[in-house]
């Protein structure tokens, strides 16, 4: 199974007014994040950075837990994205995706549950 087939809805989105709420929903996971989740969290806060009716982000887990780190068993299974392709999204992101973007208008971390929290 390739990285991308498991992609649907590990990320998601409500504006609720001037209200981005950015979702981890990896609940039977702990919300930790694999590359696919990283990739959909850099797209949910690229789209939240370009809209301008939305003034503030809020950035939470679904389930009970905010995040519980990066995905390990991805690692341990095998399941990496080819050296070239590490190298240049580390060159832009982190491997948990959004950790080093700015942006422009405030973003909230709503944290609950286990977390796994490096400043």
């Amino acid at each position: 199974m390739s990285l991308s087939s498991q992609a649907q809805n590990l990320v998601v989105t409500e504006t609720q007014g001037p209200v981005r709420l950015i979702g981890i929903n990896r609940a039977k996971k702990r919300n930790c994040v694999n590359h696919a989740t990283a990739l959909q969290l850099i797209d949910a806060f690229d789209q939240f950075e370009s809209d301008d009716s939305v003034k503030v982000g809020i950035l939470h887990g679904k389930g009970g837990t905010f995040c519980a780190g990066y995905d390990l068993s991805e690692v341990a299974g095998g399941e990496i994205v080819d050296a070239e392709t590490a190298v240049s999204f580390l060159q832009q992101y982190r491997f948990m995706g959004p950790s080093i973007m700015r942006f422009s208008k405030p973003v909230i971390a709503a944290i609950d549950g286990f977390r796994i929290v490096h400043f």
